[in-house]
């Protein structure tokens, strides 16, 4: 498997697809190049001893959303990934694909599901998180035309993370989201407090460092 020609081909087909009008151009091949480093992340913290599927896991990561124009974007993803990578993958290495980019958003904690399945649902779903789900809230309330006070004040910030958490499969990834929104957390707090001009108070000050 060349990964450098795979990844060339991921290029090609998504880094100027614009799916959606709230999200920037490449916004799907970008988040899937992040889901394909982090999901090994993931398995090298969850299963540090099986590297087997590492190919596999990070080429079904860069083509997980390749149909996310569609309606039904696992299914019509794992026949666009199917078409895109026939020359390059064998054809057990592509089946294996395509299985996990027509199941990648079918999540379902506590399943008996493969472990390369669940690394891959739970790579892609921290994705969203930390400073992604800033910049993708951010873009899409200036897309909307809303102000910093509307946007603040439609977000349920604790029921979604608490929606999002509950389908996590593993304590890792669970410790790893929730840093993330402690960061999203303090983050709103501070754009709440600037956002009506005044100024930000550290709960604990560092000293300045001597120059």
């Amino acid at each position: 498997m060349n990964l450098a020609d795979i990844q060339a081909v991921a290029a090609q087909q998504m880094q100027r697809q614009k799916a959606r009008l709230e999200r920037e151009t490449g916004h799907i091949y970008y988040h899937g190049q992040r889901v394909g480093r982090s999901v090994i992340l993931l398995r090298e913290r969850v299963a540090p001893e099986d590297a087997s599927h590492d190919d596999i896991l990070t080429v079904a990561a860069w083509f997980h959303d390749i149909g996310k124009a569609f309606r039904h974007h696992q299914r019509f993803g794992a026949a666009l990934a199917r078409e895109a990578l026939g020359d390059l993958l064998s054809p057990a290495q592509l089946e294996d694909v395509c299985a996990l980019i027509s199941r990648h958003d079918d999540r379902r904690p506590g399943s008996d599901d493969s472990l390369w399945l669940k690394l891959l649902q739970d790579a892609d779903l921290i994705d969203h998180f930390g400073t992604q789900w800033i910049w993708l809230h951010l873009f899409w309330y200036a897309h909307a035309d809303e102000s910093i006070a509307e946007a603040l004040a439609s977000e349920n910030l604790a029921a979604q993370q608490n929606e999002s958490r509950a389908q996590l499969h593993f304590p890792e990834s669970r410790r790893i989201y929730d840093e993330k929104c402690a960061y999203e957390r303090a983050f709103i707090e501070r754009m709440e407090t600037e956002s009506r001009g005044e100024f930000f108070e550290p709960r604990e000050t560092q000293p300045a460092a001597n120059i």
